[in-house]
């Protein structure tokens, strides 16, 4: 079953998006869709022509297939868009970005391996790019605790957004922003 990210974590994903009009996206899992959601509707709202998205998911909440409609979706944005299905770890093992040229990663992926797979996220990004791992806070998820103590070690920026004020939110699973230093 799919637990999709909380309206008040999308909200902040967009917010961060709108202000620092990324060019180079990579958003790792699609979930039910909502953080790309917002992240799509921060790209519309920038109206950066250069932009580039690009989705990664081993579509297993799916039947193993990208659904048509996100397919047709991306076929119409006006900015590139590419979908990426493997899993993470092939991802991560050939990864097809170049180290730092990425302005924004979010992640709600595998969340058995992300904080192992932390580093080389880190190096793909430029300075002042922003990092963003949903979860982070999950007691399902403790190895991600590994995440934020990275970072303190290597003296990077970041906080964690896990309070809820409202019965229908699962803000406490909490979501990670880090900004690389630059």
């Amino acid at each position: 079953m799919i637990n999709p990210i909380d309206e008040a974590h999308c909200d902040l994903i967009y917010g961060l998006a709108v202000s620092l009009k990324p060019e180079t996206i990579l958003e790792l899992g699609y979930g039910r869709g909502h953080s790309m959601g917002s992240i799509w509707q921060a790209i519309g709202f920038n109206r950066v022509r250069t932009t580039s998205y690009t989705l990664l998911d081993n579509w297993s909440d799916h039947g193993g297939k990208v659904p048509d409609y996100l397919e047709k979706r991306c076929e119409m944005a006006w900015f590139k868009t590419e979908i990426l299905s493997m899993e993470e770890e092939d991802f991560w093992l050939h990864c097809p970005i170049v180290p730092g040229t990425l302005d924004l990663l979010v992640s709600d992926a595998d969340h058995g391996h992300a904080d192992k797979t932390f580093p080389q996220a880190l190096n793909l990004m430029r300075p002042g790019g922003i990092l963003i791992y949903h979860d982070i806070a999950n007691v399902n998820h403790p190895n991600l605790s590994n995440i934020p103590l990275y970072c303190s070690l290597k003296h990077i920026d970041f906080m964690i957004f896990k309070k809820s004020s409202r019965e229908d939110e699962q803000c406490e699973r909490g979501l990670f922003v880090a900004q690389v230093a630059g």
